[in-house]
C-alpha cells in the first residue's frame, strides 16, 4: 500500500525522532493521518522524539478495559521534546505546556502527561501513567482538547 504523503512527510522529518516500531507503523499504513497530521504541525515548532504509537502499547486505557486510541493507531506518545525528556522536571519546564498545547490546537482532543494544565475542561489529563510522557490521541467525533 502506497504511503500517505502525511506518512512520507514524518518518516523523513529530521525533527521527529521515531523508535523503530513506531516507524514500521506509520509505513504500514497503520498510523491515523491525523495524528500524522499533529505530527507534522508539532515539527514545525519543536524537535521530539516518540516513544510508542501502536506497536508495543497495551491495548486498553489503563487501568480500564477500555480500547485506547494506540490500538486503532489514533495515538502517539512522546518521551522527549527539544532535547529534553519530559519526565526531566515537568513542573518548571515551559515547553512542555506549550507542546500539549500546541497539540490541541492541532485537533488533538485527548493531550496527557505529568501536569495538569486545565483542571476538568475535556480533553486534558493527567495521571501517574503519564508522568513520563506526553500522549496525543485523536478521537472522531471528540472536540479538540482545549484551554478555555
Amino acid at each position: 500500500m502506497p504511503l500517505t504523503a502525511a506518512a512520507s512527510s514524518v518518516l523523513s522529518n529530521p525533527r521527529i525522532t521515531l523508535s523503530e516500531p513506531a516507524r514500521v507503523d506509520i509505513g504500514t499504513g497503520r498510523i491515523n493521518n491525523n495524528v500524522l497530521q499533529i505530527m507534522i504541525g508539532l515539527a514545525d515548532r519543536f524537535t521530539y522524539a516518540v516513544q510508542v504509537m501502536h506497536t508495543g502499547h497495551i491495548q486498553t486505557v489503563f487501568p480500564h478495559r477500555r480500547l485506547s486510541n494506540h490500538a486503532v493507531g489514533r495515538a502517539v506518545d512522546i518521551r522527549e521534546i527539544n532535547g529534553m525528556r519530559v519526565i526531566d522536571d515537568p513542573d518548571n519546564n515551559p515547553t512542555i505546556s506549550e507542546f500539549v498545547t500546541e497539540a490541541a490546537l492541532l485537533g488533538a482532543t485527548e493531550v496527557g502527561g505529568p501536569t495538569d494544565l486545565n483542571g476538568d475542561r475535556p480533553g486534558f489529563f493527567t495521571d501517574n501513567v503519564h508522568s513520563d510522557h506526553i500522549h496525543i490521541g485523536v478521537t472522531p467525533g471528540d472536540a479538540p482538547a482545549h484551554l478555555r
